[in-house]
């Protein structure tokens, strides 16, 4: 089992694990670099290998994720909140 996270500067590594773990990722900025941070395991590598392999997802929620991630890659450099940490915000009231 690895432990640790897992970053990535690549919108599309990022966006497959999104898609495939149903997870948002944590963003740090990196002086001007947007780092997409997932908690690190076993299934997150495998799914690694299987993107970098030709791996297959389903390419209408695979879209919608780069563009979800790029707005929020963006608010994060301009120092606006993301959509993440909004949603971290809200009461749970269910």
């Amino acid at each position: 089992m690895k432990s640790g996270q897992f970053k990535t500067t690549n919108i599309y590594v990022a966006s497959i694990i999104a898609v495939k773990h149903e997870i948002e990722p944590a963003y740090h900025l990196n002086g001007s670099i947007v780092e997409f941070a997932f908690p690190a395991s076993d299934k997150l590598y495998q799914t690694l290998t299987d993107f970098h392999s030709g791996g297959m997802v389903e390419a209408y929620r695979y879209a919608e994720t780069i563009k979800r991630l790029r707005a929020d890659m963006y608010k994060k450099k301009k120092g606006e909140e993301t959509r993440n940490e909004i949603l971290q915000q809200v009461p749970q009231t269910f």
